[in-house]
């Protein structure tokens, strides 16, 4: 086979450009936020991912990769990137803890969902974050970093569209493992590659073994792409369902506790999240000879394909030996050209997308599983780089991970954010959505008043539940709410509440607890106990915080003399990342311990 002569100039990553004349371009932006939201949404389609941005510049790329661009290529089909300066933007310590935890994630996930989720929580990857959600789009199409709260009132604002992208290229089956390969193979002009790695990855690909005479390459370096994908979390999530039913993990031996965790709760999926992974350019060692074939290996029955367009595939040859070792970046691909990504443009006018609440976009690590096992391993990491100094886990400047989204005057933390500065928040969120809407729901009306009432302001609190009650259709929930709130102040009111909840919703975990808790008022220890088990058993951990009913069926365990259930309660509450000895402190009312916990995360 003849050398592979490489143009930069003119290599092309992937399809041509097409003609990508629409409605609602640079030149005829729609006139705000909601009008091209209408547009999109008559226009989807199944698989369509969204990623909205306050402002369109010259090229999309995945933040991992910023700090090295060369400017004068900004704009280009392919983004130059400069090593050098890219490892220098590297060096910082901040940056090496970040790298240590995705590799971390990584080593247990699979370097392809370990990458894609790691870009959810600040450790940048490989990938550029996007959404099924439109709506979720407009969000940030709409809305400025770090408080989201407001954006720009002029200028013009942009929401991609991405669609069958990269002409369709995708793993004909999902898995772990399955994404992870795509991660690791290379597309060459003649074919792909089961393996493009770097030089000290070899020891882990058997395929060098297969080299004619091992170590001799061709003299000239060769243009080697790594795969392209765009790919929703539904998609990832059923890979991981798939793992955790099979019990086919990596060898971690910790691997299982991290794929066990409800997914749903995560951020990413809370986001509806999707990632677009863009290809990244390499001169590449290719061996001396070898040959194109149609035939997978023996060890891997996985073949690329790529969509015609028409409904058909094409199967793309395979090069055998099937490795390639990375030389030396070039660059990256910037996604704006290809024929599957749409930029839509609007106007900014100050409206904004409403009803969508930051704490549930980033819940908090007590609320989202996959948050709490970083945020752990991150606190360990810190304390071992920085001792005493260590700043806070999400801290902007010297943290590891990305709380998300502040809130105008937050506190400083250790932990995870002042419930004070939550429920600001929650507040804000509230009543923006209820000044936008004309006919405000329950749930806009539950969550201000949630909010008013953690902030003190009950009499607010409890006007905000009557407007929820007036509603036709007003539920258990709002019910609940009320007798919650007036539970010290009126209890024959809140227990009329409670039962009124029960006979609207027998079975539901939120009644049965506030029944428990009526019967525990009330010294029926063992009625309470009763209750409270069924709730643990069947509770949703995106509405009730796990540790609040563990420390509640601790207390009626130690009332009532049961041991055992009690021990079983502290060994949860550690398992949750809490201090066991500070519940068992106020079990058993041990000297200068609080009479309620708000407990911290170890």
């Amino acid at each position: 086979m003849g050398r592979v002569k490489v143009n930069l100039d003119s290599a092309r990553l992937g399809p041509e450009v097409s003609d990508k004349a629409k409605r609602y371009g640079p030149d005829d932006p729609a006139c705000d936020i909601h009008t091209l939201v209408a547009h999109l949404a008559s226009e989807r389609q199944d698989g369509d991912l969204y990623r909205g941005q306050t402002r369109h510049y010259p090229a999309l790329i995945p933040s991992q990769w910023r700090a090295g661009i060369v400017q004068e290529t900004a704009a280009d089909p392919l983004v130059r990137i400069d090593s050098a300066k890219l490892a220098d933007a590297q060096a910082a310590r901040r940056d090496q803890l970040r790298i240590w935890l995705l590799h971390w994630l990584i080593n247990r996930l699979g370097i392809g969902v370990g990458n894609l989720v790691g870009q959810q929580y600040g450790l940048s990857s490989e990938c550029i974050d996007a959404t099924e959600n439109i709506q979720i789009a407009a969000f940030f199409a709409t809305r400025s970093y770090p408080e989201y709260t407001l954006g720009p009132a002029e200028g013009v604002g942009v929401i991609y569209r991405f669609r069958n992208m990269f002409g369709g290229l995708q793993p004909s089956t999902l898995s772990l493992r399955s994404l992870a390969d795509w991660f690791e193979r290379g597309q060459h002009d003649e074919g792909f590659f089961d393996w493009f790695v770097e030089m000290k990855r070899l020891e882990s690909v058997f395929d060098r073994d297969r080299w004619p005479d091992w170590g001799r390459a061709r003299d000239e370096p060769a243009l080697v792409k790594t795969l392209p994908l765009a790919i929703s979390w539904r998609e990832v999530g059923f890979a991981l369902e798939n793992a955790v039913a099979e019990g086919s993990y990596f060898n971690a031996p910790d691997a299982r506790h991290i794929l066990d965790v409800e997914w749903r709760l995560a951020r990413v999926a809370r986001q509806d999240g999707g990632f677009v992974l863009p290809r990244t350019a390499w001169l590449a060692l290719l061996p001396l000879s070898y040959r194109v074939t149609l035939e997978p290996r023996e060890e891997h029955s996985i073949m690329l394909s790529a969509s015609n367009g028409d409904g058909s595939t094409d199967t793309i040859p395979r090069i055998d030996p099937s490795l390639a070792i990375k030389r030396h970046l070039l660059g990256i691909e910037n996604i704006l050209p290809d024929p599957g990504c749409d930029a839509f443009f609007f106007c900014h006018t100050g409206a904004r997308i409403t009803g969508l609440y930051r704490r549930e976009l980033w819940p908090e690590p007590s609320e989202d599983p996959l948050y709490e096992v970083l945020w752990i391993k991150s606190f360990t990491r810190l304390m071992g780089a920085y001792g005493d100094e260590m700043p806070p886990i999400d801290d902007p400047r010297q943290g590891i991970l990305d709380r998300g989204y502040r809130v105008a005057g937050e506190r400083v933390t250790r932990d995870a954010r002042d419930l004070d500065d939550l429920a600001r928040g929650q507040l804000e969120d509230a009543g923006e959505a209820i000044a936008a809407a004309r006919d405000p729901s329950e749930m806009d009306q539950l969550i201000l008043a949630g909010a008013l009432s953690s902030l003190g302001r009950e009499d607010e609190a409890l006007e905000a539940l009557e407007h929820a009650l007036s509603a036709p259709d007003a539920s258990h929930a709002s019910v609940l709410s009320l007798a919650r709130l007036v539970w010290t102040t009126d209890p024959e009111r809140a227990a009329e509440m409670v039962a009124l909840a029960a006979e609207m919703a027998p079975e539901d975990s939120m009644v049965l607890w506030a029944r428990s808790d009526l019967y525990k008022d009330q010294g029926a220890y063992s009625e309470a106990a009763d209750l409270l088990d069924r709730v643990l058993d069947t509770f949703d951990r995106k509405l009730t915080p796990e540790y609040k009913l563990v420390i509640g069926r601790a207390e009626l365990a130690e009332r009532l003399g049961q041991a055992e259930r009690l021990e079983e309660m502290l060994q949860r509450f550690q398992a949750l990342g809490f201090d066991r000895d500070e519940l068992e402190a106020h079990i058993f009312k041990t000297e200068g311990a609080p009479s309620a916990i708000r407990p911290f995360r170890r």
